[in-house]
């Protein structure tokens, strides 16, 4: 998913009135647990291990990823 589809997805719910609810997100693949979203998003590189990734907010190159939590 790019950040201009989510923004979309998320501009749709605040129309929709949802703007003032608190943003959560899973902690792992089958949603077994949630945590409330404390950081402001970050841009870096990301690197896909396949399984696990992997974020630097402070990589040299070209950023790939926006890292939401």
């Amino acid at each position: 998913m790019t950040l201009k589809q989510y923004i979309g997805l998320l501009n749709k719910l605040a129309k929709e009135g949802h703007g003032n609810k608190e943003v959560v997100y899973a902690s792992d693949a089958e949603g077994n647990n949630f945590e409330y979203v404390l950081y402001a998003p970050a841009i870096g590189v990301f690197k896909d291990h396949g399984g696990y990734g992997e974020f630097d907010a402070a990589a040299e190159g070209e950023p790939n990823a926006v890292c939401i939590n």
